[in-house]
């Protein structure tokens, strides 16, 4: 298992998603982000994004190093019909992967996935 991220803020707009998390675990390598509607059901998600966090530099995965900046364009994200000002809550899930390397950047091969508590949306 991978620990868990702790998910600090997040907002979206008719621009982009945008998730600040921590996670202290060096197995962490990629993840992606969970979408809910106001009842707390599914609508959707943002696809895996090691090539994107932190303006493409990677999981910052240990105390030593920042937190975590996510930020997706509304484009990017799978919700279907839905809209984005329909997201009223998420999960950031995290996985290791590393181990299968070289993949191609929205491959899904991993062991071990973590599911942080709940963030709801103001």
């Amino acid at each position: 298992m991978v620990r868990r991220a702790a998910v600090f803020s997040a907002s979206v707009s008719s621009v982009q998603l945008q998730v600040v998390f921590t996670v202290e675990d060096i197995r962490v390598f990629d993840g992606d982000v969970w979408l809910y509607d106001a009842s707390a059901n599914y609508i959707g998600w943002a696809k895996w994004f090691r090539t994107t966090v932190n303006w493409g530099g990677g999981i910052h995965n240990s105390v030593a190093q920042s937190g975590n900046t996510l930020e997706v364009p509304i484009n990017d994200l799978e919700i279907g019909a839905h809209t984005w000002d329909e997201i009223k809550g998420l999960h950031v899930v995290l996985t290791d992967g590393a181990q299968y390397m070289p993949q191609t950047p929205f491959e899904t091969v991993y062991d071990y996935r973590s599911i942080s508590a709940y963030y709801t949306l103001f």
